[in-house]
């Protein structure tokens, strides 16, 4: 018999999780419209230090181009931290949390039947995830007094599958 070749081996169909929960900031902006506006606030600045400056008040030019890069840096750090979002997968024999920051990933893998998943403490509290010494807290982008409904959601699915599976022994 043949090895598969690559081009069948990436076919193979990945394993639909059975429960999901992506956790996302509310941005209202899209890309499209945070640069229209941010192109608008530079246009106004740049025309009014401009007008200033054909008065003969030169000095208010180089004000505006500061301005205009402090925007720009702001605009930049609001857009990298848009999409964050925290991902929670149930699987029939693991959980993955995937925790979106940035430009950084970071990932959680643990066998579902290890899992506990804690309270939040207070309302501003975030769900804890946790297998043995791994932890995730997730949670980060939703309602505080929504959290602990969300954490009742997530431990009914993690007993679910245990009351579905079959009884070892």
């Amino acid at each position: 018999m043949l090895p598969p070749d690559s081009d069948s081996a990436e076919q193979l169909p990945k394993p639909e999780p059975e429960a999901r929960w992506m956790l996302r900031k509310n941005c209202s902006l899209g890309p499209q419209a945070l640069l229209a506006i941010f192109g608008s606030m530079v246009l106004v600045s740049l025309v009014v230090a401009g007008a200033w400056a054909a008065h003969g008040a030169w000095i208010v030019l180089p004000f505006a181009v500061v301005e205009c890069l402090a925007l720009a840096v702001a605009f930049l750090v609001y857009a990298r931290h848009a999409t964050d979002a925290d991902e929670v997968e149930f699987f029939a024999d693991r959980i993955r949390v995937v925790a979106h920051r940035g430009s950084r990933q970071r990932e959680l893998l643990v066998p579902r039947e290890w899992v506990r998943i804690g309270q939040p403490e207070s309302d501003q509290g975030l769900i804890e995830i946790r297998s043995g010494a791994q932890r995730a807290w997730v949670g980060r982008f939703v309602e505080p007094s929504a959290r602990r409904q969300l954490a009742k959601e997530m431990r009914q699915q993690l007993s679910g599958a245990a009351m579905a599976s079959p009884a070892r022994g």
